[in-house]
């Protein structure tokens, strides 16, 4: 069986939410979008498993750190992307979002994901787009923060 460790109590916990289809044309879609995806049964998706991989590469997951370990970037665990839910929630300790944050949505959405970010209310489109709640659609670099950070 597998278990589920929390970090939330060391620092505020940031979430984003993944998913591969449908792609949002805008953010006011979003919420719509994720109320229908997370109405349909549950099928598994091995497309995370393949970016859970990808992102434990770098940043492992906290199940497998020390309690105290200093490299912990994840809020919870196990991060090995099984699930049969087609949303998939990641946690991201706040103090490490400035390089985490730039890695996860340039590694999700070079594998077709999309990546939302309600808190900033951006949302990271496959191909390099990112949605503003402004209604603006624009390009983010590689390796740089997501648009309006």
């Amino acid at each position: 069986m597998l278990t589920t460790r929390s970090r939330a109590g060391r620092s505020t916990r940031y979430v984003l939410q993944i998913w591969s289809f449908p792609v949002p044309q805008a953010v006011a879609e979003v919420d719509g979008i994720l109320a229908e995806l997370n109405r349909r049964p549950p099928r598994p998706n091995t497309q995370f498993v393949a970016l859970a991989q990808r992102l434990t590469a770098r940043h492992p997951c906290i199940t497998t750190l020390d309690e105290d370990d200093d490299n912990a970037v994840w809020t919870d665990g196990p991060l090995d992307g099984r699930s049969e839910r087609p949303v998939r929630g990641l946690g991201v300790l706040s103090q490490h979002l400035d390089t985490v944050l730039p890695f996860v949505v340039e590694t999700a959405t070079s594998m077709g994901f999309v990546v939302h970010d309600d808190q900033a209310g951006e949302c990271h489109l496959p191909g390099g787009w990112s949605l503003l709640p402004d209604g603006r659609r624009v390009a983010h670099r590689r390796g740089s923060p997501p648009a309006g950070r």
